[in-house]
């Protein structure tokens, strides 16, 4: 196995607006800590493949194939060889995926791809011999968001509500006359800063980068967002809680690291299946007039007393209403297109889903296979929420309200035996 790292700043300008949050006070005045895109090459010597991650948000189906259209034409890696994931850490720079949720600047964006792209072809020179382990530790930082369905007298099971995933799952990379580098998977929205927060950061994740870089037995880390669509930080608020979170993921990796297991034979295998979800059925448009209606009434009643977060909230929702009249009277889409992809070296597997993924999902994927699965999610893209088949007879924001915020309709309740059984065969066919 050869393998190269590169790593490169993308912290934007103060004065962008940041996303996440429908309800900011203003644009960003400073930035805390750095955001970075970090970029892995591994090759095996017959299959090469390049591994980016991102301190932003996500990207929607469209701007991940854009991106890896240009990483491919710059590094000759082949598309369906890269894995773009981001950090979905919510004090980063608004890349125009959520509505209302900052604008964004147009001129950030295209240096951002840019500067992602230079990053990848970097990575791909000087490939050096290198030995890969694995590892794997656990954290207390992830608590399920979704404790309101006991209370409420929805939960559809006992381990909804309650179930997190406390894995962290790492690879650790010794490249030939560097300083070690770790790639690491753990599941928790990077949300420890809230929507008051007008400082640029990588949240959680920027804090656990830097205990691990700090401590004298990483070189360079990078982070791959798991399944945590339901899975937030146990502590939130300041700056301090952020620095508590991402040690708290951090500590226990770094305690772990002696006793990683080398990867023998750290031969590469790439998949991908492609499937088809299914959208649930739109309001009639006479639901929805009647929506635009009340949203634009509260929209002025917010602004005269001078609530703006307000006031924009009922803004977006009245024109998520409109795009939706305009769907139905197009007789708009059935379903959406989504790829899986899987990547093995030796026992290791990197799952993907290309949204905010519930949990329960990385849990069924390790169950289906002996190997080590690496659960990533706001991968190769992100549709918005990917619930279980049962939070939908739970309700609440995930299933409800999330997509009037990514776009305007809804992957169904079918989804998740679509994408267990596809995920399942592919597993099967490694």
């Amino acid at each position: 196995m050869k393998a190269s790292i590169a790593k490169c700043v993308v912290t934007p300008p103060a004065g962008v607006d940041l996303t996440g949050y429908i309800g900011r006070p203003g644009a960003s005045t400073k930035a805390h800590d750095d955001l970075f895109v970090t970029v892995l090459v591994l090759d095996d010597g017959i299959e090469r493949v390049g591994i980016i991650s991102i301190d932003i948000l996500g990207t929607d189906l469209k701007q991940d194939a854009e991106l890896r259209k240009g990483i491919s034409k710059a590094t000759d890696i082949k598309p369906e060889n890269l894995l773009i994931a981001s950090s979905h850490t919510h004090a980063g720079p608004a890349i125009g995926i959520l509505r209302g949720c900052g604008e964004p600047d147009d001129a950030y964006v295209r240096k951002l791809w840019s500067l992602i792209i230079e990053t990848a072809k970097s990575a791909c020179e000087n490939l050096t011999d290198a030995r890969l382990s694995y590892v794997q530790a656990e954290s207390e930082l992830a608590l399920n968001r979704r404790g309101w369905v006991i209370d409420s007298g929805k939960q559809q099971s006992e381990p909804s509500g309650v179930i997190t995933d406390p894995q962290i799952s790492a690879l650790l990379i010794e490249i030939d006359g560097r300083e070690p580098v770790l790639l690491y998977n753990y599941a928790c929205h990077g949300v420890v800063m809230g929507g008051e927060n007008v400082e640029i950061s990588a949240d959680w994740i920027g804090a656990a980068r830097d205990t691990l870089e700090s401590s004298g037995s990483v070189g360079v880390s990078m982070f791959l967002q798991g399944c945590c669509g339901n899975i937030n930080p146990r502590w939130r608020g300041t700056f301090d809680e952020v620095l508590r979170a991402g040690k708290s993921v951090a500590d226990p990796l770094l305690a772990a690291l002696p006793g990683a297991r080398p990867l023998e034979d750290p031969k590469i295998k790439v998949r991908w299946k492609f499937i088809d979800l299914p959208y649930m059925p739109l309001p009639d448009q006479e639901s929805l007039e009647q929506e635009i209606s009340f949203r634009r009434s509260e929209s002025a009643k917010a602004r005269a007393e001078g609530q703006s977060v307000i006031c924009n909230a009922h803004e977006q929702m009245a024109n998520w209403a409109q795009d939706a009249i305009k769907v139905l009277n197009e007789g708009g889409p059935k379903s959406v297109q989504i790829g899986l992809q899987a990547i093995a070296i030796d026992g290791v597997v990197l799952t993907t889903l290309p949204g905010e993924a519930f949990c329960e999902y990385g849990l069924w994927f390790r169950e289906m296979t002996k190997a080590k699965v690496i659960p990533v999610g706001y991968a190769n893209g992100n549709i918005g929420y990917i619930p279980t088949a049962e939070a939908y007879n739970e309700g609440g924001y995930e299933v409800t309200d999330a997509v009037k915020y990514y776009g305007v309709q809804m992957i169904g309740p079918e989804s998740e035996k679509i994408i267990v059984d596809a995920t399942r065969d592919m597993l099967q066919g490694l």
